[in-house]
């Protein structure tokens, strides 16, 4: 963020209402000038917060497609474990069978987080955008 230095400079001697004219035109030039200014630095700030919102947001999907994932994991795991202790029947088929059903919603889940991580990252540069814009905004320069 820039910072302002205003100098006034005080002439002596008798001041004409052109000069006071002029310099209260100035003044509101100036003024205007810095309102713009502070409502483009206002609606980049609006942008980033949104942005940051959005990538948060995301993030807690992630969050809750990996959790479902370590639960698939878990209960894949107990079947395994489950058919190791016996023999190939029917029933070890079907549980194979589930097994194979279950690793494809796994599959499917690991597609959500990974089309969640690209549209995140997608939203961290919209963020890293808006904080260009705001980084390249130039304050008006004070009246002289």
């Amino acid at each position: 963020m820039r910072i302002f230095n205003i100098e006034i400079t005080y002439r002596r001697g008798p001041a004409s209402s052109t000069t006071l004219e002029q310099i209260m035109t100035a003044i509101t030039d100036f003024a205007a000038k810095q309102e713009t200014f502070n409502a483009a630095i206002a609606a980049d700030i609006d942008a980033l917060v949104a942005a940051s919102t959005a990538v948060s947001t995301d993030i807690d999907a992630i969050s809750t497609s990996i959790t479902a994932i370590g639960q698939d994991v878990t209960n894949l795991n107990a079947t395994i474990a489950a058919l190791q202790l016996n023999s190939t029947s029917p029933a070890d088929l079907a549980a194979l069978a589930n097994l194979e059903a279950t690793g494809a919603a796994l599959q499917s889940k690991a597609d959500a987080a990974s089309a969640a991580t690209k549209e995140l990252q997608s939203k961290a540069d919209a963020a890293v955008t808006a904080a260009a814009a705001l980084d390249a905004q130039t304050p008006p320069a004070p009246p002289a």
